[in-house]
């Protein structure tokens, strides 16, 4: 194997790592206190599903396995990618319309609070971006597969 690849399976190793923490961390989180993530969708889109925020963190938690189970990787990467991306719009949506505080994906604190939806924004396109970085090629519909291994 060359040090390339090495690196890669490094930078490969290492986001999947940081994608699992994410996803597991919110996820739990969000099950010991659904009421930030409920209020803040409340004030979102007006309506009040107390569910929402325990099936958000299943989703989250089960993506976060499924990551690391080896199955699939390309469609899991993807989906963890798409998680990243719904809640960046979610926010987007939220600064958009004035909506002050955080969402509860991360806890409760006062520095969380206090952070802009543009920082929230950035860190989850971030997330979204190094999604894919997790798998060794992304499968498309030709039967075909981009590689996200460097060339030998």
């Amino acid at each position: 194997m060359s040090h390339t690849n090495k690196a890669a399976g490094a930078v490969r190793g290492v986001a999947t790592l940081v994608i699992f923490g994410v996803l597991v961390y919110s996820g739990l989180l969000k099950l010991q206190e659904p009421t930030t993530t409920a209020g803040f969708l409340e004030r979102l889109v007006g309506i009040s599903w107390r569910w929402t925020p325990g099936a958000i963190a299943v989703l989250e938690i089960v993506v976060a396995l499924w990551l690391v189970s080896g199955w699939a990787p390309g469609l899991a990467g993807l989906s963890a990618a798409g998680l990243f991306i719904a809640f960046a719009v979610m926010h987007a949506m939220a600064w958009s319309l004035g909506i002050d505080g955080a969402c509860g994906c991360l806890g409760q604190s006062d520095l969380l609070e206090r952070l802009p939806h543009s920082v929230w924004i950035a860190l989850t396109v971030t997330l979204a971006a190094i999604s894919p970085w997790t798998v060794r090629s992304v499968p498309l519909r030709s039967g075909r597969a981009i590689s996200m291994e460097a060339p030998s």
